[in-house]
């Protein structure tokens, strides 16, 4: 399961069984970081999730900045809530790709859950 977090929304995308294709599934409306993990720890139970890929995002140079401190804290608080492993995914540009996607899609929706398709499938990619 991959997680695009923002502080107020959490992108959510599941790889099918076999771990080849990675799909949107929702995002989610959170009210706090902490709120945050509780929601994603409940849907990685229900999905039977074995690993938890959280995207990072790095400025265009490949530096990390101060948000990308906030989620590598708060990926870790996720493990420790949930007790699966969290990778991180260098998530840069999935945003502007994943408004590429919602607008040739016409989707109305949030596009937090097709960049985190994208983070998931980047990271499936390279497992193989």
């Amino acid at each position: 399961m991959a997680i695009d977090y923002g502080r107020r929304h959490l992108g959510i995308a599941l790889s099918d069984p076999s771990r080849v294709i990675a799909s949107p599934l929702r995002t989610v409306d959170i009210a706090t970081p902490d709120h945050g993990i509780t929601v994603a720890a409940a849907l990685a139970v229900e999905w039977s999730v074995t690993d938890l890929v959280v995207g990072l995002p790095r400025r265009l140079c490949g530096e990390e900045g101060s948000m990308a401190l906030e989620v590598r804290a708060w990926g870790a608080r996720l493990n420790s809530a949930s007790g699966i492993p969290v990778h991180f995914v260098d998530e840069r540009l999935t945003t502007a790709e994943a408004e590429q996607v919602r607008h040739l899609t016409k989707r109305r929706m949030r596009s937090d859950d097709i960049a985190a398709a994208l983070v998931l499938q980047v990271f499936l990619e390279g497992e193989r």
